[in-house]
């Protein structure tokens, strides 16, 4: 249905000619099946031929013009790829170009954002650095570091969020600004100490933890996961327990809720009310 809907601005008997081939893939209609693989001819119209590389256009050929669109989320609502594995899904996401660094270079010097683009590249891709054990040592630049050790996380916010209450209801002064931490501590530690920079009142929200008894593993008891323990689960993508916030901060979706209000996962917004149930941000 998607590919029917989208129709309307593309030759409608081609579309349905394409969707009818995905279905026909999916309802394993078309292709043969040797061993543990299914092989599947695909249309000449469908492939990209060009060997050089034949992932940077495959790229550019679903997302044309991408840094020009790339706020733009109508842009990515009709715009995918799919990738039958893992792997592949890897391989298309592997950093080659950094664009959010390169569209923010209008502002800065561009030889220096660009090295700092490809330096951030560089670590992505372990082209630099050495494994010690389970973890990696990287150099990171003597202007990269902040080297005042006696407050250095209000030294890291002060110089991220300059005049931060002066622009705290300017949604453009957050666009630009991030602080990204390594582990789930770090992040907790950053949001704790910008909380207290805001002199509104705090309000906490509670989550509701609980668990169903599946059918398998019958033999786990379900009053061995008492709420406490539940309670004290941290993990990424999962909200904690208790949830801190005050008017003013910055706040980010975890989950789709409607693209067409652009209420996906990931956009930001900043609290203006806090209720009840209820938490008010644009």
């Amino acid at each position: 249905m998607r590919l029917l809907m989208s129709s309307s601005d593309q030759d409608e008997g081609e579309m349905k000619t394409f969707a009818n081939w995905i279905l026909d893939v999916g309802n394993k209609n078309i292709g043969s099946v040797v061993g543990d693989e299914s092989e599947i001819e695909i249309s000449d119209d469908l492939l990209i031929i060009i060997t050089d590389d034949p992932l940077s256009h495959l790229v550019d050929f679903a997302y044309t013009n991408l840094l020009q669109n790339m706020s733009d989320y109508k842009y990515f609502h009709s715009r995918a790829i799919l990738a039958p594995t893992l792997e592949s899904v890897k391989k298309v996401l592997k950093l080659y170009t950094n664009m959010m660094l390169l569209m923010s270079s209008l502002d800065q010097h561009d030889s220096e954002m660009k090295r700092f683009a490809n330096w951030i590249l560089d670590v992505e891709n372990k082209n630099i650095g050495s494994d010690v054990g389970d973890e990696s040592e990287i150099e990171i630049l003597d202007d990269l570091l902040i080297t005042t050790t006696d407050d250095p996380l209000s030294h890291l916010v002060d110089f991220l969020y300059p005049n931060l209450l002066h622009n705290m209801s300017d949604y453009r002064y957050f666009q630009s600004r991030t602080i990204l931490a390594p582990t789930l501590e770090s992040v907790e530690t950053i949001n704790d100490f910008v909380l207290t920079i805001f002199l509104e009142m705090e309000k906490e929200y509670l989550w509701y933890d609980t668990t169903c008894q599946a059918n398998e593993n019958e033999d786990v008891q379900q009053k061995w996961f008492t709420p406490d323990f539940l309670n004290d689960i941290k993990y990424s993508g999962l909200p904690n327990h208790k949830l801190t916030l005050k008017p003013g901060i910055a706040v980010m979706l975890l989950r789709n809720i409607d693209q067409t209000l652009s209420l996906y996962n990931g956009i930001r917004s900043i609290v203006n009310e806090l209720g009840n149930n209820v938490i008010r941000a644009t």
